[in-house]
């Protein structure tokens, strides 16, 4: 699994984990409490007074002291005393989560804990949901990943996440998500996690070789039309303003622009271009995938954007180009193996001179991303 974890917007730090309070000689009285950040999840609220932290005398240092050893040290609880606004002592510890309701979301959270590593939680109160993370095994994938005990999650993909449902169901079901966190200090970042990371180990390293395998079958054929062409290879381009796009091959040069997108498949392919998904069967086994000519248009796409804003107007041929398997389908677009790649783009007519060539790889370079969501 690769990850990205870049900070977006950092907000003012001052009143750690959302709480504000002011210290008196026999207890901490709350001022303030941030909605939604680990303070409000743990059951804090304005106006209400600490009498004790884990049995100790309350200080606004000890109760930051004791939260952030909690994130660190998971397992380790904070336990409070408090008076509420009626004079009534209350007792709370870590955030207890609700239980989830549906046994689709407790399969799930199973799954996840054990190949991910991390869990959730979901609290609930006359004015507030909150989705967050409840425990990160160390040295797991979701840790690596930048995943901290009690992130708050506020949306995946830019969707707002409501349930634990719709998260497992967008974890499940999207290649590749972004999930906007909202951490202890407040600070608002995006985690990029990809569906691998959901396969168990060996499963994973497989299916990452053989893509990795395929496109350097691909990449050394494209190699053989010498230094005229320029390769770009799994680069991320904008598709909107909060969205980007890999894309496996760009080639620039004499012939034009051609984007390739390199699929490695075993049994054979069934399925037509107005397909959403293609049909892989392999002995008994059958399962769908992405149409590789959808995805592709998006990639040109992406292309066409960047080159209209330069001005540029040049024709992009979509290729698809299949490793192994057996391919039964119905297509407007190039589909062919790697062999028959370079005769495909030999049949073209020389469109573009040298400084064309260069202006556009210069173009496309300018606005390259290092992760799908800009960060």
């Amino acid at each position: 699994m690769t990850s990205d974890v870049i900070i977006e917007k950092t907000v003012n730090n001052k009143h750690v984990y959302g709480l504000h309070c002011v210290n008196t000689p026999r207890w901490l009285r709350v001022v303030n409490v941030e909605n939604g950040l680990i303070s409000h999840l743990i059951g804090i609220r304005k106006g209400w007074r600490i009498t004790s932290i884990n049995d100790n005398m309350p200080s606004q240092q000890k109760l930051e002291e004791a939260i952030g050893n909690s994130i660190c040290n998971q397992g380790v609880s904070i336990n409070l005393c408090l008076r509420g606004n009626k004079n009534r002592c209350k007792h709370i510890g870590l955030p207890v989560s609700e239980p989830f309701r549906t046994l689709y979301s407790r399969r799930k959270q199973k799954k996840v804990w054990g190949l991910a590593g991390f869990s959730l939680g979901f609290c609930v109160d006359t004015d507030y949901f909150a989705l967050y993370i409840k425990q990160v095994k160390h040295g797991s994938r979701a840790e690596r990943s930048g995943l901290s005990v009690y992130d708050r999650i506020i949306s995946v993909n830019d969707m707002p996440i409501y349930t634990p449902d719709g998260f497992f169901e967008k974890l499940f079901n999207s290649k590749i998500i972004g999930i906007k966190i909202r951490n202890a200090s407040g600070n608002t970042y995006t985690v990029r996690m990809e569906k691998a990371m959901l396969l168990p180990d060996a499963e994973q390293l497989g299916k990452e070789k053989a893509a990795m395998d395929s496109e350097n079958i691909v990449s050394d054929e494209l190699s053989k039309l010498g230094d005229d062409y320029c390769e770009l290879r799994s680069i991320i381009l904008p598709l909107s303003s909060r969205q980007g796009t890999e894309i496996d091959h760009i080639l620039i040069g004499p012939k034009g622009i051609f984007v390739i997108e390199t699929k490695c498949l075993s049994g054979y392919v069934m399925g037509c271009d107005k397909d959403k998904y293609w049909v892989q069967s392999t002995g008994k086994f059958k399962r769908k995938i992405f149409n590789p000519v959808w995805q592709n248009k998006y990639h040109v796409r992406a292309i066409k954007r960047i080159l209209s804003n330069c001005n540029i107007k040049v024709p992009i041929i979509s290729i698809v180009v299949m490793v192994g398997g057996d391919v039964r389908v119905d297509s407007n677009t190039h589909i062919v193996s790697s062999g028959m790649m370079l005769d495909v783009i030999g049949n073209h007519p020389d469109i573009l001179n040298k400084m064309e060539c260069l202006n556009i790889v210069s173009a496309i370079k300018s606005k390259e991303q290092r992760s799908f969501y800009g960060w």
